[in-house]
């Protein structure tokens, strides 16, 4: 083989090599954190105060593909998501032949008063072009501009450079941000900023960051510890799988309240869950699930008290559990506790148990079809989650007034300041060796 052909075959190999480097890089999924880019669009809209949520993400058409396939999310688990928020399932046109545009950055401002949203993308010069170009041969005003209808609800489509922006049409100017402060952050696969506290989610900004081989969902300056109230109670020993608290809220009018899910060791046994409740005597509680089955049925449900404490259960056997959760749950409900909302779920013992309640709730004539969907969507949204992760953790935390103005005050401008500052954080634990059940 002459020289000539050898340089020849080594300039190609090094285009291919360059060209698949250039594609992985900047195309296909991969997890790609960021930060708004200083003074622009999507800068200026999330330090406009007329939104009461927005969301940030670098980099989408390789983030949410990563995010999709890293957490099993499919069409249906959307759809099973929005049903048990009770929001109607997002129907979005595709950007062409991608399902999001090819783009540095992406914004989505709303204003859930009035239901006017804003959402701007930066997209690729090269892909801006062609999508323009394209967009007036089909004419087709999603890609060229222009007005669309989406769900009965008139939008203009513009583009302002490479920026591609979808908008409600009673929106003030984009550009115009009175007073607008720059947006100084950590990277982060994405961020949500909420201007209004919706219980359990307080206000303020919220970073997607991977660490540690999990995924985790924190409020800016929040701790690195946890408040780890059960250091010395391995909830997994005493097969709890799921765990859900609230502290005292007398503005809601609701207790402090706490529930326990055990795991039943035959996964097809048909009974009710073993779940227990305890919450204090003041203010509105949750309901006991499977407790109107058993009134159905001319039962009732097993209750003891402990101390300022009701403990209610479906049976004698998970009313004794509860009682020996009580000690370690009181001072984590109690008034000096800084938690407010905290849930741990072990998702492997979580999709068994929702899987073995279906088939139980599909063979009781009487329990409502509704109900039955209901925990049909649970299980669909819990499949994909519980191959890639092992557990979820999520804690709201009140801050200390001294933190207040650095971690609400700065990261969102002029918050609505009759809500109580607190941090958050939710975190899912990747599946490892010593988590394979």
């Amino acid at each position: 083989m002459s020289k000539k052909t050898l340089w020849t075959l080594g300039a190609m190999l090094a285009v291919v090599v360059l060209l698949a480097g250039h594609i992985y890089y900047w195309y296909l999924p991969r997890e790609r954190p960021g930060v708004p880019s200083s003074d622009s669009l999507a800068s200026r809209l999330l330090a406009r105060d007329d939104y009461t949520v927005a969301f940030w993400m670098p980099y989408p058409h390789q983030n949410l593909g990563q995010l999709y396939k890293s957490a099993g999310v499919e069409n249906e688990t959307l759809g099973a998501l929005a049903r048990l928020v009770a929001m109607p399932t997002p129907q979005v046109p595709s950007f062409g032949t991608m399902r999001v545009p090819p783009a540095s950055e992406l914004v989505l401002a709303a204003d859930e008063d009035n239901g006017r949203f804003a959402l701007c993308a930066k997209v690729y010069p090269l892909f801006a072009s062609f999508a323009r170009l394209s967009g007036r041969l089909a004419k087709n005003p999603w890609l060229s501009g222009g007005e669309i209808y989406l769900d009965g609800q008139r939008l203009e489509v513009a583009w302002r450079g490479n920026w591609w922006t979808v908008a409600s049409p009673d929106l003030p100017p984009l550009e115009a941000v009175p007073g607008a402060k720059p947006v100084v952050d950590a990277e982060s696969l994405a961020l949500i900023q909420v201007r209004r506290a919706q219980p359990p989610l307080p206000n303020g900004r919220f970073y997607l960051q991977r660490r540690q081989g999990g995924l985790e969902l924190v409020s800016r300056g929040v701790s690195e510890t946890w408040l780890t109230p059960f250091a010395d109670l391995d909830l997994a020993a005493k097969d709890v799988f799921l765990l859900a608290m609230a502290t005292r809220r007398p503005a809601a009018d609701e207790a402090a309240q706490a529930m326990a899910f055990f795991s039943l060791d035959d996964v097809d046994l048909p009974e009710l869950p073993r779940v227990m409740m305890v919450h204090g005597a003041e203010g509105e509680h949750w309901e006991l699930p499977g407790a109107s089955i058993l009134e159905l049925a001319g039962d009732g449900v097993e209750t003891t008290t402990l101390g300022p404490w009701t403990v209610t259960a479906l049976d004698e056997a998970s009313l004794r559990s509860g009682g020996e959760l009580v000690p370690h749950l009181g001072p984590v409900l109690g008034e000096a506790s800084p938690l407010r909302w905290g849930l741990w779920l072990d998702l492997g013992q979580g999709l068994a148990e929702v899987s073995r309640i279906v088939k139980v709730l599909e063979q009781v004539p009487i329990v409502p079809r509704r109900q039955v969907e209901r925990w049909r969507d649970f299980l669909t949204a819990l499949e994909p989650l519980a191959r890639h992760y092992s557990h979820l953790r999520f804690e709201v935390v009140a801050l200390p007034s001294s933190a207040t103005e650095a971690v609400v005050g700065s990261a969102i401008g002029d918050a609505t300041s009759a809500d109580q500052p607190s941090s958050m954080r939710l975190r899912l634990e990747p599946v490892t060796a010593a988590t394979i059940h």
